[in-house]
């Protein structure tokens, strides 16, 4: 026991408050019979011990319990003491080993084993999860004598990245620091994000694929991705974002396209129905000409639709010209003796279209498959409506000085060809054909009444003191229009729209072309403007038409 008592001795000297000093003095006590505590909590003594950070569950139970049941009989001998140094022996680290010490042992217990057997072995032992980080560890063989075998563990993230380890090590210090660096710590904006994102996954792909869609989709300009708030927004939900240049969304917006016309020629190859056709020109503000063409069918009991082409017409709009660029398309999706029935206007050169499309492909059925537009048709009776009351010779004079807004936007929108037609067809109707009992007195009331509500609308929309006031008169009289809506010329439905505004607010528009300040010799001059009851009779007669 001599061993136990110089131990003991050199113990308590160097360390009074350790747990050897403490189940000392325990054991040069007097044993205490205590009653079983009601508490699950240990007393103060036993809680804390100085000089220990952390004491196995047995060695607190043994030195400070205070049931008579697991109470050591002690009787101030060496034994009880010795006894409490084996078990407090578990809870006293061990000497980690040196690298010298570690490489002897390694080698000592794989001694004749291959470099992959070693691997397996080893792997197996490894519990820590930074080890899914990463990829199986592959042999790096020593290329000179003397130096070791290493391991390498490649980043499952970021494969060009990886960390190195000699075979005989197993710290995972280098790991976790990858770890740290490779993925930023969250924030607490960045777990609601994440959260938000209900397992999605970032990637660099995608991102692309997403910021071409964004542009295609929402019609915005390629630009926008290298907006400097923008990418500073992405930075911020994550660090190591790689945003694409508008120059590779551009390219990505290409290679989508072409991808996704293939798709869409496997489907139409497959779909044992016709098609529809819907064709019709549009010009750009910047007067660049385009031939929308849209296609639709029917599909496990839905009717589908999609934008197939938007041709760029750089050649006067004859109907060769554009059966040619029909036709083109139609061929590239493989819908050339597909078609059942093409909706287009009225202008003669798509008739002459749909002839010249007959001839380059002899199954297209030529004028038989045209469908009038009945958004075009409506438009057309509306015309027809308002011809009736085109201005007269008794109508109000306007300053021929006066530009509006609405006349030049109405030129830009304007299709002459289309609009020439029109009128074509409305000239050709016979007032007889029309049966309309009205006298000319009536008319000329109709066209008056017509002709105010259209000119206070303009003069409403185009200045902002008019506007302002007339928005005030609208709010003391508790209505929930504020201003007119001005008509446009290409627009057929806008006049319907102006009528039904102006009769929302026929209480207060008297009152606004009476305003002193409007009504100046060098001003507005709202009250000629003025409408008395039976105009207003005619303007609900003429909305309720419209309406319908």
């Amino acid at each position: 026991m001599a061993p136990v008592h110089s131990t003991l001795k050199r113990a308590r000297d160097s360390s009074p408050d350790s747990v050897i000093s403490y189940a000392t003095r325990r054991a040069d006590s007097p044993p205490v019979k205590k009653a079983r505590s009601s508490s699950p909590e240990l007393d103060a003594d036993a809680v804390h011990i100085p000089g220990i950070s952390s004491v196995d569950d047995d060695v607190v139970s043994v030195a400070a319990s205070t049931d008579a049941e697991t109470e050591v009989e002690v009787d101030g001998g060496v034994e009880a003491v010795a006894k409490r140094v084996q078990q407090a022996a578990v809870s006293i680290p061990r000497r980690n080993l040196t690298a010298a010490e570690k490489r002897k042992k390694f080698d000592d217990n794989y001694a004749g084993v291959s470099d992959e057997d070693r691997l397996k072995d080893v792997a197996s032992k490894w519990t820590s999860d930074v080890y899914k980080h990463f990829k199986a560890p592959i042999i790096q063989p020593a290329r000179h004598d003397g130096k070791r075998v290493m391991y390498r563990f490649i980043c499952r993230k970021y494969p060009s990245k990886s960390v190195l380890r000699a075979d005989y090590e197993d710290s995972t210090g280098n790991m976790h620091r990858h770890i740290a660096a490779c993925t930023p710590q969250k924030t607490a904006e960045s777990e609601a994000i994440t959260a938000y994102g209900a397992g999605s996954q970032y990637s660099y792909g995608r991102m692309r694929y997403l910021s071409a869609m964004w542009c295609a989709r929402r019609h915005r300009p390629y630009l926008v991705v290298e907006d400097p708030e923008f990418r500073q927004m992405l930075k911020m939900l994550y660090g190591r974002v790689e945003i694409p240049t508008r120059m590779t969304v551009s390219r990505d917006v290409q290679f989508i396209l072409g991808d996704s016309k293939k798709r869409v020629v496997v489907h139409f190859k497959n779909l044992p129905g016709r098609v529809h056709l819907c064709i019709d020109g549009w010009t750009s503000p910047n007067i660049l000409a385009f031939l929308g063409i849209t296609v639709h069918w029917h599909e496990e009991g839905k009717i589908r639709h999609i934008i197939l082409d938007f041709v760029r017409l750089t050649n006067a709009h004859t109907g060769k010209y554009l059966a040619e660029k029909v036709v083109k398309c139609l061929k590239e999706f493989g819908l050339e003796e597909k078609v059942f029935a093409v909706t287009v206007d009225n202008t003669e050169n798509n008739t002459t279209m749909l002839k010249e499309m007959h001839e380059l492909v002899p199954e297209f059925r030529g004028e038989c498959v045209r469908v009038r537009c009945f958004g075009h048709v409506l438009n057309l009776v509306v015309k027809a409506v308002l011809s009736l009351l085109a201005k007269g010779a008794n109508d109000i004079d306007e300053e021929k000085d006066e530009a509006h807004e609405d006349d030049a936007e109405a030129a830009a929108e304007a299709d002459e060809a289309r609009e020439a037609a029109d009128q074509a067809l409305i000239d050709a109707l016979d007032d007889d054909e029309l049966q309309v009992a009205v006298t000319p007195e009536d008319l000329q009331q109709a066209r008056n009444a017509l002709h105010k509500i259209l000119q206070l609308s303009r003069k409403v929309w185009n200045s902002p003191p008019i506007r302002s006031e007339l928005t005030n008169l609208a709010a003391e009289a508790e209505l929930d229009s504020e201003v007119l809506i001005r008509a446009v010329k290409t627009r057929w439905n806008t006049v319907t729209e102006v009528l039904e505004r102006a009769l929302e607010m026929r209480d207060v528009l008297g009152e606004l072309c009476d305003k002193a300040q409007f009504n100046k010799r060098s001003g507005a001059r709202l009250r000629r403007y003025l409408l008395v009851d039976e105009e207003w009779e005619i303007l609900e007669q003429l909305w309720r038409l419209l309406h319908l």
